[in-house]
């Protein structure tokens, strides 16, 4: 867990002794598949620059996906996501005083650490990944005044409260869970229902042991 993280816990691409494994692993003709928490969309853009499987199991074993071929869904409440994401997105944006809020991949915009165009000193900022399918994931910062993004627990905390209050004005804090990473300043939404190891199993089951399908 954490290979995507740097030493000093930041969200970045893989540190070199985790990429070397896995080239090595490569190398050497093992079927790698990379499994993670990230979007769909960045993981295979990983596996990609890392020569892996294009198949990759992503947002903690809720969607495996590959390129040109779409997402197979395993979370039970995917088809609910959108709905709580736009929720929660009007819900912020209606906050005093008016926040900024960035909607897309957020995962590459926080690796590069990129100042937000037209934010001001002190702006509250929400990086909304809408390019998770299966899971709802934000990223909270408050503007320094160099104009960069900063973790702000307080902000992350207002945030992983209202997304608790929506999950149970839908009856879902039994089906989905919240949890805050105060160390990256972000919350997700997951289903319970699913993890990492289910996706693995899910596709042993369906597939067998012809992983020649996958490469």
């Amino acid at each position: 867990d954490g290979v995507w993280f740097d030493e000093a816990n930041n969200f970045a691409y893989p540190p070199k002794r985790n990429t070397a494994v896995i080239k090595q692993a490569r190398d050497r003709g093992f079927w790698v598949v990379l499994n993670s928490d990230t979007a769909p969309t960045t993981l295979a853009n990983f596996a990609r620059d890392l020569g892996a499987s294009p198949w990759v199991v992503a947002e903690n074993g809720g969607v495996i996906y590959v390129p040109n071929a779409g997402a197979w869904m395993l979370s039970q409440v995917a088809n609910q996501v959108d709905e709580i994401r736009e929720e929660t997105i009007a819900q912020l944006a209606n906050q005093e005083p008016t926040p900024y809020l960035w909607l897309g991949d957020a995962t590459p915009f926080i690796q590069r650490q990129e100042k937000i165009q037209g934010a001001n000193a002190g702006q509250t900022v929400y990086l909304v990944n809408t390019a998770r399918l299966a899971s709802i994931g934000i990223y909270t910062r408050k503007v320094d005044t160099d104009g960069l993004l900063v973790v702000n627990d307080e902000i992350t905390q207002r945030t992983e409260q209202l997304l608790l209050e929506i999950l149970t004005s839908r009856g879902l804090n039994g089906a989905l869970r919240c949890k805050r990473y105060p160390q990256i300043g972000s919350c997700l939404v997951k289903d319970l229902s699913v993890n990492k190891m289910r996706a693995v199993l899910r596709i042993i089951d369906q597939f067998g042991q012809n992983l020649s399908y996958w490469m």
